[in-house]
């Protein structure tokens, strides 16, 4: 799918089943959940084109696979017919059966997706999928087999406190080595690549706990680990000074050595937590009025 950035289209056509459960972050144009593969190519697969000047590239950065799940982090450029470049970044985690995609979940950076898009639905473009060849998952198992590695088991073991219970950014942070590198993507006001745990701290968790009156909070739904690296999709919860509930979707990455975190990478709905950060900041200006 991934080994030409060009043809990356036909490639992701021809391997997900057509009972495909696909989630797109968000509230975009684009963002929905979609049962059946024909939904989801009707309302963006071959929607999105129409809404470019020219193709969409997408370059794998790197790719985790543990049992019959995959994650691939991928880097995208294109031109929207408005003129506005979207070069996006991705986190696509997969569940394949029998070597086809059975479920997929895309993060992004939704707030760039409005900016170049706009709010306003596209045409569906019904019938296209037609034109393929029908692509079903073998019933039965998958062959897809857990990978027993001993550096997958360790980075397991490191993050585990995490996996079992609700926790908080801060508490996530505290886990970070002091040298490690936290990557907020997106482009909100917290958003970026802080080189220390002091910086994060300073950079993230102090600006939210300034615009929410209780701890952003992150429930991981799914894991899994390839050697290192240790994949988190996962449910956020806070609520803002204004008393609005946010609730988004994310996906973390970790990467662990030597019993520790030494990278965290977070992909989330950053035009949902710009908005509450927004809501937030309104509510302080008043109070200080």
């Amino acid at each position: 799918m991934f080994a030409d950035p060009v043809a990356f289209g036909r490639g992701c056509i021809e391997h997900i089943a057509d009972e495909v459960s696909f989630h797109l972050i968000g509230d975009t144009v684009w963002s929905g959940r979609f049962k059946h593969k024909s939904e989801w190519a009707a309302r963006v697969f071959f929607a999105l084109p129409h809404a470019l000047n020219g193709p969409i590239e997408l370059h794998a950065e790197q790719i985790l696979v543990g049992g019959d799940l995959a994650c691939v982090r991928a880097r995208g450029a294109a031109l929207a017919a408005t003129g506005a470049r979207y070069d996006n970044d991705y986190c696509l985690v997969y569940r394949l059966l029998n070597g086809v995609i059975v479920e997929a979940t895309e993060y992004l950076d939704t707030e760039l997706i409005t900016r170049a898009f706009g709010s306003t639905p596209y045409p569906r473009q019904d019938g296209v999928l037609a034109r393929y060849a029908r692509v079903h998952a073998a019933p039965g198992e998958s062959v897809l087999a857990p990978v027993e590695c001993a550096d997958s088991r360790a980075s397991l073991a490191v993050v585990a406190p995490l996996l079992s219970t609700p926790f908080e950014v801060a508490h996530l942070l505290e886990r970070l080595a002091p040298g490690g590198e936290f990557r907020l993507m997106g482009h909100t006001a917290v958003s970026g690549s802080y080189r220390t745990r002091a910086a994060a701290m300073q950079g993230i968790v102090e600006p939210l706990a300034a615009h929410l009156s209780t701890p952003l909070t992150l429930c991981v739904t799914r894991s899994f680990a390839d050697r290192q690296w240790v994949c988190m999709q996962a449910s956020a919860s806070a609520t803002s000074r204004d008393g609005s509930v946010y609730l988004a979707d994310c996906c973390v990455l970790l990467k662990c050595a030597q019993g520790a975190i030494i990278e965290v990478v977070v992909y989330h709905d950053s035009e949902r937590l710009a908005s509450v950060l927004d809501r937030g900041a309104r509510v302080n200006a008043g109070q200080a009025e």
